[in-house]
């Protein structure tokens, strides 16, 4: 018989019992538990680090340091790179640019034939280390805002199928 919770207190009541089943009966077949309960398997687990008060929600640009993306120039004299779009010079439209993120400046450097014809700032970037909780608002939003715009192409898409 499946049992279905009313409220939250069932609810906890219930996970917390399977949480004891899980780790000390029902044996795990992972290649490090060797088809024996996690409990046993694992009985000292190693102590987690705590979390950061602070987070620097622009630390992935390191990682991003000297990528290039290569795009055509729009006629309106844009490019567009993750959503963001970047004004490059209308005389260059239909041409091929390329840009290079360079993280100690925080810019795309837009190069044209190797040239470096100009820096852009990198646009979505918070400039400053934030409470990890804000980090975590901000990355829902984000994370929302990227589900509805996936949803609304999906929709568009459609629609023009039709």
């Amino acid at each position: 018989m499946v049992h279905r919770p009313g409220t939250l207190e069932e609810v906890c009541t219930v996970t917390e019992a399977f949480e004891h089943f899980y780790n000390t009966q029902r044996p795990h077949q992972g290649r490090n538990c060797r088809n024996r309960p996690p409990s046993q398997a694992h009985p000292v687990l190693p102590t987690l680090p705590a979390l950061p008060a602070l987070i620097d929600p622009d630390a992935w640009l390191q990682a991003v340091h000297g990528r290039t993306y290569a795009r055509r120039v729009k006629s309106d004299g844009r490019v567009s790179v993750d959503g963001a779009d970047y004004y490059i010079k209308q005389a260059l439209a239909g041409q091929r640019i390329t840009l290079r993120v360079n993280a100690a400046e925080r810019c795309f450097e837009v190069l044209q034939h190797e040239s470096i014809i100009k820096q852009l700032p990198i646009k979505g970037l918070q400039g400053q280390q934030m409470p990890l909780d804000d980090y975590i608002t901000l990355m829902q939003e984000r994370a929302r805002s990227e589900e509805r715009q996936r949803l609304i192409n999906l929709r568009r898409r459609y629609l023009q199928a039709r």
